[in-house]
């Protein structure tokens, strides 16, 4: 039969004073101090007694495994109590939303074309002379008709009469021309040259721009989905909407979390672990 016996916590708790072997760390977070656990199994608990194998386990290095031994079964528990008794949180904020969006525009190719008309004119039309009235022509060589030279002699004279005679000039083939942007006009002008210049340019759009927006997965992470990806422009917005639901009022939450704040989550690790590897044997007589 294997011989067993009950050692009192006070006798060999003291050798892990100086250290961090009681010390309560997760994910490199100290969640308890080794002073805080020591303090309070040697002022509370130090009569209590755990059980060691003689002569097989040595008496502190035993207490140390079962510690050991509680921190790795619970320590993470307790860890995220803390972890919820020390957050700083709004207890009126219990509700946000996250909405996102996006737009995309697409441009057909456009074509532009200028038409231009030039006119070129030359007035050389061709012309008729109309002549009305007449002429007439009369010699005269008489002494009283007649002209005197430088000499003092009497020569003959012819004189000419006109009687109304008039030539009218006449334009024949004309023509008139308007430019098609109305700008230009041309008249009377024998010829008119027309010159036609036609322009096209054609604007393209790319239509390379992708559009996505975001949404929830069940698992609280952010997934992008993707719409498109053959848009000339496009826009992502994402609003965030927040406040309280009205599920709990003010006092009912403040409420619960005073209660909660009551809780010394140390001295029930502590309790913990003496429940469940410790028993009271009693005080000894000095």
């Amino acid at each position: 039969m294997m011989n067993r016996n009950w050692i009192k916590i006070g006798d060999y708790v003291t050798a892990f004073k100086e250290g961090n072997y009681l010390e309560l760390r997760v994910n490199d977070s100290v969640v308890f101090t080794n002073e805080q656990i020591f303090n309070e199994l040697y002022y509370f608990y130090s009569e209590w007694s755990y059980l060691v194998r003689l002569f097989i386990e040595d008496n502190a290095q035993k207490f140390l495994q079962l510690y050991n031994d509680y921190v790795d079964s619970v320590g993470y528990n307790y860890f995220r109590m803390n972890d919820a008794l020390t957050r700083e949180y709004n207890p009126l904020n219990n509700y946000e939303m996250i909405e996102s969006g996006a737009d995309g525009r697409k441009i057909s190719d456009r074509t532009f074309s200028d038409n231009n008309n030039n006119l070129r004119g030359v007035k050389e039309s061709d012309t008729t002379d109309v002549t009305t009235g007449s002429v007439e022509n009369d010699f005269y060589n008489n002494a009283f008709n007649s002209d005197v030279n430088s000499a003092g002699t009497h020569v003959s004279r012819e004189v000419s009469t006109n009687n109304n005679l008039t030539v009218t000039h006449t334009k024949e083939n004309t023509e008139s021309e308007t430019s098609a942007d109305g700008k230009v006009t041309f008249t009377n002008f024998d010829e008119i040259n027309k010159e036609y210049n036609t322009n096209e340019r054609t604007e393209s759009n790319k239509n390379d721009v992708e559009i996505s927006y975001k949404v929830s997965t069940p698992d609280g992470e952010r997934q992008t989905v993707i719409t498109g990806n053959t848009f000339t422009e496009g826009t992502m917005h994402e609003f965030t909407r927040s406040g309280n639901i009205g599920v709990t009022t003010s006092a009912q939450m403040i409420q619960g979390e005073l209660e909660m704040r009551k809780t010394n989550l140390m001295k029930d690790f502590v309790r913990g672990f003496i429940l469940r590897y410790c028993t009271f044997t009693g005080f000894e007589e000095e």
